[in-house]
Parts: C-alpha cells; sequence; structure tokens
C-alpha cells in the first residue's frame, strides 16, 4: 500500500507529486509505502512463506496507531489544493 500526493495550483499546474506509478508500473521511489518484502536464507525476495527467514523491508502501522512523512513542497503551492489519495 502506499500514498500518493498531488499538489495543484489554482490555475491546474501539478506542482508537487508524491506516491505516483512510473512507466513500468511500480511505486515511485520515495513513496510513503506500508508493507513487507520477505526475504530468504540468500537474501533473495520470496513470495514463499515456507522460505522466509526475515524481512528485507518492512513498515507496518499497528492498530490504533499512526504514521507520518515529511514532504518539502515549493512555495508555489501556496494558493494550490492538496489532493490525497
Amino acid at each position: 500500500m502506499w500514498v500518493r500526493i498531488e499538489i495543484i495550483s489554482a490555475t491546474g499546474t501539478v506542482v508537487f507529486r508524491s506516491g505516483g506509478l512510473d512507466s513500468s508500473g511500480d511505486i515511485e521511489p520515495g513513496s510513503m509505502r506500508f508493507g513487507a518484502l520477505a526475504g530468504d536464507r540468500n537474501g533473495n525476495v520470496t513470495y514463499k512463506p515456507w522460505e522466509v527467514t526475515h524481512f528485507l523491508w518492512k513498515r507496518l502501522i499497528p492498530a490504533k496507531a499512526s504514521a507520518r512523512d515529511r514532504f518539502t513542497v515549493p512555495l508555489a503551492a501556496a494558493d494550490a489544493v492538496i489532493s490525497v489519495r
């Protein structure tokens, strides 16, 4: 799961974007993401539960908790509309 943020100026120009997909359909680097990526004993990604020995990457939100990230937004966004999906 990830968060997509777009800030659009009053004229309709996108002044900031985070969390989009690249041309191959992967989530852009630097996006606010949640989930886990399992690894096998050789450090390779695996989706087979019986091969998992550790997590290569993990960012979860526990029950009744929250998560925060910081984004630097250009000053041109002062008159913009913020849309979070």
